[in-house]
């Protein structure tokens, strides 16, 4: 008899000792949650690793196809940025030589030039070989060669323009012009730079040769 309520005793202290297992009901929700994790855990665990992804044959040729198709339309057009980039800087190079040249003769009160130079110090040669301005005789600046592929030419002779006291152009009677481009120009991408009797310089776009 003692030994069966020993037994009893220890089974009811077990039933309401807090906190052992799952026996109370809050043990036994954070039981059923802990499984539940686990469990998850488990399932993910088992799940099958996935590959590394890459390009397939067909893919890498279709790129390859489309990059083709894009240079081809895209160099000719980087071609002609180009040469419109350098067109444009020539005719700019003669402009700001031209206006130079006119404002020494104003602000001296004396006939300045500008012409080709291959020396860099007398006018000689043509436009290609490089330019200088030239006030009372002496120089004011000096332009190197353009470029290799520039094309400049001067219909009315002499080469170079002459400037008077009041910026008056003294060495043409009528308008000068200048045509400026680079090798290979096309379209509408020359430039063409006209003076007037009065010494202003402007500048038009005109067919290539």
């Amino acid at each position: 008899m003692d030994t069966r309520r020993t037994y009893c005793s220890e089974r009811q202290t077990r039933r309401e000792r807090p906190g052992d297992g799952c026996q109370n009901e809050a043990a036994s929700r954070l039981c059923v949650r802990a499984q539940g994790n686990h469990a998850a855990i488990a399932g993910a665990d088992r799940r099958p690793a996935r590959c590394p992804g890459g390009f397939t044959l067909i893919e890498l040729m279709i790129t390859i196809a489309i990059a083709a198709i894009l240079l081809t339309i895209g160099i000719p057009t980087f071609r002609t940025v180009i040469q419109n980039a350098r067109t444009a800087g020539l005719a700019s190079d003669i402009t700001s030589a031209i206006n130079l040249a006119r404002a020494e003769a104003v602000r001296r009160g004396a006939p300045a030039q500008v012409c080709p130079s291959d020396d860099g110090a007398t006018c000689s040669g043509a436009w290609t070989d490089g330019w200088v301005v030239l006030a009372g005789g002496r120089l004011v600046r000096a332009w190197p060669a353009p470029a290799v592929g520039a094309v400049i030419n001067q219909p009315d002779a002499p080469l170079g323009i002459d400037f008077g006291a009041l910026g008056q152009i003294t060495s043409h009677a009528n308008p000068v012009t200048i045509e400026a481009s680079v090798a290979g120009c096309t379209g509408q991408r020359e430039r063409t730079l006209v003076l007037a009797p009065s010494g202003r310089v402007s500048v038009q776009r005109t067919a290539c040769p």
